[in-house]
């Protein structure tokens, strides 16, 4: 039997944690007991929980970004005269897609809660939202952005 024209030699080093979530799992996640798959209409899906922690890497590094903080990144190969800035666009390319995704009430409670950094207290204040609500509101765009 003939080997297949293009075979993959290897898998990338991201796809090791893609198919293990749960590495990133909450261990004491009482949806998915910290294996960070749930059984939800016959399908298995990755739990909140993991969303939440890939939503906490992005964010740190955004954070990182924000505070001046050169990230580090690899040359995949080489190039002459290019330039970029790819932490910026890192944190330009998360604001966009947070834009696209949430609802304006939702985006507000993102800026103010992910970007300003702003206490619970302060951000009920200025969206009107009680505090469940808006405890309810950063979960909920933790985990559809993650």
């Amino acid at each position: 039997m003939a080997a297949p024209a293009l075979a993959i030699t290897s898998a990338p080093a991201h796809r090791d944690t893609i198919d293990r979530p749960w590495y990133l799992s909450r261990h004491k996640c009482t949806y998915c007991a910290g294996q960070g798959r749930v059984v939800s209409d016959g399908q298995i899906k990755d739990c909140a929980c993991v969303h939440r922690a890939v939503f906490d890497i992005v964010m740190r590094r955004v954070e990182m970004v924000h505070k001046g903080y050169r990230l580090p990144s690899v040359a995949r190969r080489p190039r002459r005269g290019g330039f970029a800035m790819l932490d910026q666009e890192l944190a330009a390319d998360v604001h966009l897609i947070a834009r696209r995704t949430l609802d304006a009430r939702d985006f507000t409670v993102y800026v103010l809660a992910c970007e300003h950094g702003v206490t619970w207290r302060v951000g009920c204040q200025l969206t009107r939202l009680d505090r469940g609500n808006w405890f309810h509101r950063v979960y909920s765009l933790q985990r559809r952005l993650g």
